[in-house]
């Protein structure tokens, strides 16, 4: 007499299965996730760096001049380093607001916000009266805004801890420094209240 062959897997042979799937899952989807991160931190940066492309050349059509953060014109207008006339054009884009290079991967883009904000204090400045141009911060990541500066009026600390910074890449963010240089900087908490973060924006700026 023949035996029958068995078709099919027994309870316990999948439960075996999806117990050993779960345990691939739980490794693998981390993994996954922080490969994201690099990918959309990497971008951040490259956005950055292109920006810092962008500024060098507005500087060489305008004597070495630095274009203005953010500058009150009357009846409740600004001027802002994102308008369509000033670095969106070095960039190939007809605005720098909520949209290409002026967003961070990592946000949702929205249109006329700023998603990274220009250090108040080098504005209409010259990066060659400098003494440490790759020590100045140009650019930093901020919550999404009208504004695109940033000065030490502001609360330099998380947006989620009632501040303009936003660190969006492993409790990080990115920073374009005046030389073109990018670098990522983790949050230290207290430390951007009177630390270096300020002094780059205001009191250390190298110029006499």
């Amino acid at each position: 007499m023949k035996r029958r062959s068995r078709k099919g897997f027994t309870l316990i042979e999948l439960l075996v299965v999806i117990a050993i799937i779960a345990i691939l899952a739980s490794i693998l989807f981390p993994v996954f996730g922080q490969a994201r991160e690099r990918a959309r931190m990497a971008t951040c940066q490259s956005n950055l760096k292109q920006l810092g492309q962008a500024f060098t050349m507005y500087c060489t059509d305008w004597d070495d001049c630095l274009p203005l953060a953010n500058h009150h014109v009357g009846d409740g207008r600004y001027i802002k380093w994102t308008e369509p006339t000033i670095i969106p054009p070095y960039t190939g884009q007809k605005t720098g607001k909520g949209s290409g290079i002026f967003v961070c991967p990592n946000r949702e883009a929205l249109p006329n916000m700023d998603y990274y904000g220009m250090n108040y204090y080098v504005a209409m400045r010259s990066p060659s009266e400098s003494r440490n141009i790759s020590g100045i911060i140009l650019l930093m990541e901020t919550l999404a805004s009208h504004d695109g500066a940033v000065n030490h009026y502001k609360n330099l600390l998380p947006d989620t801890e009632g501040g303009v910074l936003r660190y969006d890449h492993n409790d990080g963010m990115n920073i374009l420094y005046l030389d073109g240089h990018v670098s990522w900087r983790k949050y230290i908490p207290d430390a951007f209240k009177t630390g270096s973060v300020v002094t780059n924006l205001k009191n250390g700026l190298g110029w006499e």
